[in-house]
């Protein structure tokens, strides 16, 4: 019991629990790494109290967010550090009310009263507890800001470098043979980094290669939007539109051309999407031929020699 000094609060023997404190069981939990090394860890059995009044989710940080945070830092001639926090959970205090019959486990403090202090794993809330504990320390500690666009990465020096983004959008049109829906393949880079790479069966049908070209390149849109956001809460500077590549003529045309119209109001709402990102300045349109459309490998499989 290396930690139940500060995880846990033995009442003298005799005493009853705090008034308003709800009894809990918890149990040992084995296991064996892949190196062999064994653990035991003690666990709370957080199914036996009621859902806390407030929130229990715990958010962390999206995967995108951490390669864009490794290209800044390439970029910034910063060293990378990775660190791991034993016992992540026991560092920060838990709000619920509880308590627990210590158990032949606890030696000779069996049969007294244990108020658990601390975030034991097996709670409801102790993934946010601790989540929380962390924001406060990063914060009001060590003088980090947290970035408005993904509140769970922190920074502190502002970054001078810039980054430009390509973007590549695909569409295997009726690919599914089942449902004939189309299926969109998307490939984000900043600089020469893929940051984010999407593949989706699209959810409606559509009835020509020119509608399912528009859907992906209106989901390419959206993403490039919140991408530029959160480079620029991040404190990276965004010179110049997104260089969009798609390999469909009459999409290109289309997206690109202001005064060009279309009447079908399924596909025009992706349509006015786009023009309205090109207007704005947001992207800017291009037109590759198919062999150099690196998005093609995410709309389906392609032979060996096109993959090298």
């Amino acid at each position: 019991m290396v930690n139940a000094k500060c995880a846990f609060k033995l009442l003298a023997r005799g005493d009853k629990p705090p008034p308003g404190y709800n009894e809990i069981l918890c149990h040992l939990v084995f296991d064996v790494k892949l190196d062999m090394t064994r653990k035991a860890r003690y666990v709370a059995g957080g199914h036996l109290t009621n859902v806390p009044a407030n929130m229990t989710y715990s958010s962390v940080v999206s995967r995108d967010t951490v390669r864009i945070g490794f290209l800044v830092a390439a970029l910034n001639d910063l060293d990378i550090l990775a660190g791991d926090i034993q016992n992540a959970f026991l560092s920060a205090p838990t709000e619920e009310k509880i308590f627990f019959y210590a158990g032949d486990e606890w030696g000779a403090d069996k049969d007294r009263v244990v108020v658990v202090v601390r975030a034991l794993y097996g709670l409801k809330s102790s993934a946010l507890q601790f989540r929380n504990h962390l924001a406060a320390t990063l914060g009001n500690k060590l003088g980090f800001k947290s970035c408005l666009a993904d509140p769970d990465l922190w920074y502190k020096a502002c970054i001078d470098s810039d980054g430009n983004e390509y973007v590549f959008v695909d569409s295997d049109h009726a690919g599914d043979k089942v449902t004939r829906r189309s299926q969109t393949g998307i490939l984000l880079y900043l600089n020469s980094a893929p940051i984010i790479w999407y593949s989706k069966r699209q959810a409606t049908v559509e009835s020509s290669t020119f509608g399912s070209e528009f859907v992906a390149l209106r989901i390419a849109s959206e993403l490039i939007i919140s991408m530029r956001y959160k480079l620029r809460m991040m404190g990276v500077p965004i010179e110049g539109p997104t260089h969009v590549f798609c390999d469909n003529e009459a999409v290109y045309k289309n997206s690109s051309i202001a005064h060009s119209t279309l009447k079908k109001k399924h596909n025009s709402i992706c349509f006015h999407r786009v023009q309205e990102c090109v207007a704005a300045g947001i992207q800017v349109m291009h037109k590759v031929d198919s062999v150099d459309n690196l998005s093609d490998i995410l709309t389906k499989s392609l032979p060996a020699h096109i993959r090298k």
